[in-house]
């Protein structure tokens, strides 16, 4: 039986399967399971989502969440998300013909 998002974060064999798995997030060869277990709850516990946090949106661990996951990320940190469009509203503001200027 395949259990929805609907589910997911109260589900206890969600969670302990987290539980077992969240230590090997960060190993490239190992992280699907607990990032596929995440992306499945619709709630995730606290000390998982601090984690993905620390050190977001430079993190290579933020950088290999899938969408939806660094969107919950975003949402929780708004300040790297800030920190993460900053480069591009700047090149936006420095765009000659935003400041009425001929470009050159």
């Amino acid at each position: 039986e395949r259990r929805g998002r609907e589910s997911g974060g109260r589900d206890p064999v969600m969670r302990a399967m987290l539980g077992m798995t969240f230590g090997y997030v960060e190993v490239p060869e190992l992280a699907a399971v607990p990032l596929g277990i995440m992306e499945r709850m619709d709630e995730i516990p606290a000390h998982c989502m601090a984690e993905l946090c620390r050190g977001a949106p430079q993190s290579q661990l933020f950088q290999s969440l899938p969408p939806r996951l660094k969107t919950l990320v975003r949402e929780r940190h708004p300040k790297g998300f800030f920190l993460e469009v900053e480069p591009f509203v700047q090149a936006f503001c420095a765009e000659p013909w935003l400041r009425g200027e001929a470009a050159a």
